[in-house]
């Protein structure tokens, strides 16, 4: 087999593979037995049936065989060996593929760039600001706290305002609606088109047609908005006693007295902000990090980008190539500090932030958009690791 890399530029570049005669016809009999082991041939059993014989009863299925396992396989072989980083699936373009032992293909590469960090002795790092708890914030949680943990009892009239009304969809379940039990709180003062709103005054057992705000993203990233209409049963209308000694708050919330209450809201508030305080300051270096470092991105790499990603945000060529740069830095950030997300790891913040934001259901997209927060996270930590270090031993 002889292959060739004809670079178009740094980061697109054509992979132009010929077998020889003899080795494509290896290749095609390899395929040929893979072939025999899935089909039924009378008189062999699986994977027995000689070559000619396969040949003749499923060519194509041969062919298939070397273009969607052998050809790939060859690819990947040839990028190991040649230590190229791709950014995107190859693209196939298949020139000679026959049984008579001819088989050549080209395969365009989209590769990353080379990055040039800065020094890290060279960006600066500022200690996080000291948070700052105003009084009103801890009232205003405190107010929260109340509401979540108010005491609640079955309601015979229809549902009015501060009560919780429970309810699923009745019937075929409207899309991208869950099939499964809501709680909604009629609001104190109207709100046009909540579902609190349009669930006032119902009792235990009635139905009605409701409409459902919602936002989504889809597996590309785009923003979908709609409404969606479908009946609904009530199951249960409960009126809730909201307290508002602090004393029962602290009590239902499991602290000894509003006293431990309110430090322990004051200590949660404080861990937040100084958590926020903490991100702008690893934000703030990243930053840095993006514009001190060069990267060469040529004509390729934004028509890749524009037509893989980019296209129906209509971004212009600044735009993607600020995008890009981010994206290729953090990549070699990456890879420097060799940061991994281990499996308990990502089991543990999947179940938290799906908690978190109200996910039902846990998708793949979900664990693995969760499994890219953490490494962003544990990159952004080691930098502001790094940079420390750096700076001690200047």
């Amino acid at each position: 087999m002889e292959y060739d890399i004809i670079y178009d530029d740094a980061c697109r570049a054509t992979l132009e593979v010929v077998f020889k005669k003899e080795e494509a016809i290896d290749e095609i009999k390899r395929s040929a037995q893979a072939v025999s082991r899935n089909v039924e041939i009378k008189g062999f059993r699986k994977g027995k049936a000689p070559f000619e014989v396969v040949k003749t009863q499923y060519p194509d299925a041969i062919l298939e065989e070397v273009k969607h396992n052998t050809i790939p396989e060859v690819v990947r072989e040839i990028i190991k060996e040649e230590k190229l980083k791709l950014i995107d699936d190859v693209v196939y373009d298949i020139d000679k593929l026959n049984l008579d032992g001819d088989i050549a293909f080209k395969a365009t590469l989209y590769l990353r760039p080379e990055v040039e960090l800065p020094d890290l002795k060279s960006i600066p790092l500022d200690a996080p600001n000291e948070p700052e708890i105003k009084e009103k914030e801890i009232e205003d949680t405190i107010k929260r706290v109340a509401e979540d943990v108010a005491p609640r009892k079955a309601k015979k009239g229809g549902a009015s305002k501060s009560d919780v009304v429970t309810f699923r969809w009745e019937g075929e379940v409207p899309k991208p609606m869950d099939d499964g039990i809501y709680e909604v709180i009629i609001p104190e003062e109207e709100i046009s088109g909540s579902v609190g709103g349009q669930l006032c005054g119902v009792c235990a057992g009635d139905t009605r047609n409701i409409s459902v705000k919602y936002s989504q993203q889809d597996k590309e990233g785009r923003r979908e908005e709609g409404i969606a209409e479908g009946r609904v049963r009530v199951t249960k209308v409960e009126e809730r006693r909201i307290p508002d000694d602090i004393d029962e708050i602290a009590r239902l919330t499991g602290f000894k007295d509003g006293e431990a209450l309110r430090n322990g809201i004051r200590e949660q508030i404080y861990n937040s902000k100084m958590e926020m305080e903490q991100e702008r300051v690893r934000m703030t270096a990243f930053a840095n990090i993006v514009s001190k470092s060069k990267v060469e991105l040529p004509k390729s790499i934004i028509e890749w980008y524009r037509e893989k990603v980019g296209k129906e945000k209509k971004l212009d060529e600044k735009k993607i190539k600020e995008l890009l740069k981010r994206r290729f830095v953090f990549e070699s950030l990456l890879s420097r500090f060799k940061v991994v997300v281990n499996e308990d790891e990502l089991k543990r913040e999947t179940i938290l932030r799906a908690q978190r934001l109200g996910v039902k259901e846990i998708t793949k997209e979900f664990v693995y958009d969760t499994h890219e927060n953490i490494l962003f996270r544990k990159t952004l930590d080691k930098l502001a690791e790094e940079i420390f270090k750096a700076k001690d031993e200047k």
